[in-house]
């Protein structure tokens, strides 16, 4: 877990990005696996479990959050599946 990623997503629904509650559920279970210096690389189906949503609405609110330009989807460096996520903190 990342304090510094938690906060900052709590900031991004304070500010006037103008995320979605949805949106922001996901945001921040993201922020809280994201661990500093490695990121953040849970499944569609994980996230979809921690948010209590279906697979395509979370698909729908990272799709959404990566045009915002809040989250980058990319593999890990030593897993290498594109199931994955990097979270952009922006401090």
């Amino acid at each position: 877990m990342s304090l510094k990623a938690l906060n900052w997503a709590h900031s991004v629904a304070l500010s006037s990005r103008g995320i979605s509650h949805e949106e922001f559920r996901v945001l921040i279970n993201l922020s809280d696996c994201h661990h500093d210096g490695y990121g953040c690389y849970p499944s569609n189906d994980r996230i979809s479990e921690w948010c209590e949503m279906s697979v395509d609405r979370v698909e729908a609110c990272l799709t959404s959050l990566e045009a915002k330009g809040l989250i980058s989807r990319g593999a890990p460096p030593q897993l290498g599946h594109n199931l994955s996520l990097e979270l952009i903190v922006v401090v």
